[in-house]
């Protein structure tokens, strides 16, 4: 049940198994009796790392100026859709008080701030000329339809 190798090979340990490795890795792996080899390769390895260091680095910086982008863009766009439902909401509460006050539901309006006080009487205001405006097309067309 010999394998075939003299036995100094097998007690240290060279007939391992293969797998795959990083480059850095097999700069690892090199004989420690070929003290020249490892020195260049681990030296190749270096000199390749700090020029691929720099690219990568370069790389880096150019995608994340791009994400940066991408966010502050995406920020953007999350911000004016907040101010737009922001406005929609105001509308909205003012709309649900003016209905409340000519419901009944609400019989004064000591709870609200001046803004929104403000806001109700401008959407009262609104309410009224549109009111005016629907009578005197009602108006219109019956008189139109008199003669």
């Amino acid at each position: 049940m010999t394998s075939g190798r003299p036995p100094a090979e097998r007690r240290r340990g060279r007939h391992h198994h293969v797998k795959e490795a990083t480059e850095k890795e097999m700069v690892i792996a090199v004989d420690s009796n070929d003290k020249e080899g490892m020195v260049i390769q681990a030296d190749m390895f270096i000199n390749r790392s700090s020029d691929q260091a720099t690219k990568e680095r370069s790389t880096l910086a150019t995608m994340l100026d791009d994400e940066k982008t991408i966010l502050e863009q995406q920020i953007a766009a999350a911000t004016a859709r907040l101010e737009e439902l922001r406005r929609k909401n105001r509308e909205l509460e003012i709309k649900l008080i003016v209905c409340d006050l000519m419901s009944g539901r609400r019989n004064n309006v000591d709870d609200l701030t001046v803004d929104i006080l403000q806001d109700v009487q401008m959407a009262i205001v609104k309410y009224r000329l549109g009111i005016r405006k629907r009578i005197r097309e009602l108006r219109s067309m019956d008189s139109s339809k008199n003669t």
